[in-house]
């Protein structure tokens, strides 16, 4: 029986997956009940890929990209994004179904069409990018996490910032912009992901004409450079800063565990796990703040288990107490299983309803684990269950495998009381 979440039957729908002799993967979802639809293109050209070029470049190159396309494209013709993500870059339209093939052919210029005519905007983009960097880096989540992940992987590309320095973008060259754009904006390298009111025979030849060019190489997509190592230098970072607010960030390294991992449900449901232990306690118990959260923030082969939480300066020590110590402790019961399992399967419903998140997801997912059925992408997570939850945790939440970052009005003596706790068994005294 297929399983059913709200008006869509997943059973019924037609997923097909196919490679061009060129090595273009091309994913469609029939979605007849929608009247739009998406196209996502995911190219393997992340941060993790930006080794022996200046920091920023692959963020920079899709910034040209996107900016040369919004001067050519009427809003009420198609609705673009793009991001360049850890791991790779995507470029998503949404539009009328009735312009498949157009948005087909101007997805493929755009992506695959060269760079010749892109550098005259680089100082335009060299702007933006340096303004998008100074905008997340006021963001204290945005600074925290970015200390976390240079702190874990020092000398890995992964370690550095995905936008760039100032001086990073202004070191960027035509040729370093070329070279990168040559190794990694392949066929070889992409995955096209299309949803919505389609024919997917049609669609899948459509694909072909459009994207089928040239041969195959040798490319290949993960792990494309070595697994990150977890070999931090320091353990703790106290940055006193001129927030009112204390913002906490406690990250452990889930190893060789990543997207790309069978164990990446399991990661996802236990962050569901402790995601509702913080919120309990922090804001509904003792009201130390306003919006804690756990997450997994994860790569092809590595990645985290995040717990955060912002807090009046007063707070700062009780609220690190409970995450270091008390979120981390406990096993995870049957009911915390289920109820977690239960939200995660609301996530994959809710991404799936829409075409312009389906194919966003579906792409990650070709590119990650490849996709089979859309029934089993829930079965995935259905099949976690309280043992490999216990199992996971007891691996993954330790001291040895965790970091900590405090931004905010606070004072830096506290680095050696975190540093006791993280080494000794997660056990912080407030």
């Amino acid at each position: 029986m297929p399983r059913e979440f709200g008006e869509i039957s997943i059973g019924e729908h037609t997923l097909s997956r196919e490679t061009l002799p060129n090595g273009l993967r091309v994913v469609v979802l029939d979605r007849p009940e929608t009247y739009r639809a998406s196209l996502n293109l995911v190219v393997a050209a992340g941060n993790r890929y930006t080794d022996g070029a200046p920091a920023g470049t692959a963020q920079f190159l899709e910034h040209l990209f996107y900016h040369e396309e919004e001067k050519r494209v009427p809003r009420n013709q198609s609705e673009d994004d793009s991001e360049t993500n850890a791991d790779y870059v995507s470029f998503t339209a949404t539009f009328p179904a009735d312009r498949i093939e157009a948005e087909m052919e101007r997805m493929e210029r755009l992506v695959f069409g060269g760079i010749e005519n892109l550098d005259g905007n680089r100082s335009i983009q060299q702007g933006i990018v340096r303004v998008e960097r100074g905008v997340n880096h006021d963001k204290p989540w945005l600074m925290n996490m970015s200390l976390v992940r240079s702190m874990a992987w020092r000398d890995h590309a992964l370690g550095k910032s995905m936008h760039g320095t100032p001086e990073s973008i202004y070191r960027i060259t035509p040729e370093n912009l070329s070279d990168f754009y040559q190794s990694h904006f392949r066929p070889d390298r992409s995955i096209l992901t299309v949803a919505g009111p389609v024919n997917v025979s049609h669609v899948t030849a459509l694909a072909s004409k459009v994207f089928g060019k040239g041969q195959a190489g040798e490319a290949g997509l993960f792990p494309g450079t070595e697994p990150p190592q977890f070999n931090p230098a320091l353990r703790v970072r106290v940055e006193e800063t001129g927030t009112n607010l204390s913002y906490i960030t406690l990250a452990f390294s889930t190893g060789a565990y990543g997207e790309s991992s069978p164990e990446h449900a399991g990661i996802e449901v236990l962050s569901n796990v402790l995601n509702e232990r913080v919120y309990k306690s922090l804001v509904l118990e003792n009201g130390w703040s306003y919006q804690p959260s756990a997450y997994a923030w994860l790569v092809a082969d590595g990645g985290f288990l995040i717990l955060q939480a912002e807090t009046l300066p007063v707070n700062t020590e009780q609220t690190m107490a409970y995450l270091v110590s008390e979120a981390v402790r406990a096993p995870v019961s049957q009911k915390e299983a289920g109820d977690a399992i239960s939200k995660e399967l609301r996530y994959l419903e809710d991404k799936l309803r829409r075409s312009e998140t389906a194919v966003r997801y579906l792409g990650e997912e070709e590119l990650y684990r490849g996709v089979t059925r859309i029934d089993a992408v829930f079965a995935r997570v259905t099949a976690v269950d309280t043992g490999k939850l216990n199992g996971l945790k007891e691996w993954v939440v330790a001291g040895e495998n965790s970091l900590a970052v405090v931004s905010g009005p606070v004072h830096r003596g506290l680095v050696s009381r975190l540093n006791q706790a993280l080494n000794q068994n997660l056990d912080f005294q407030g």
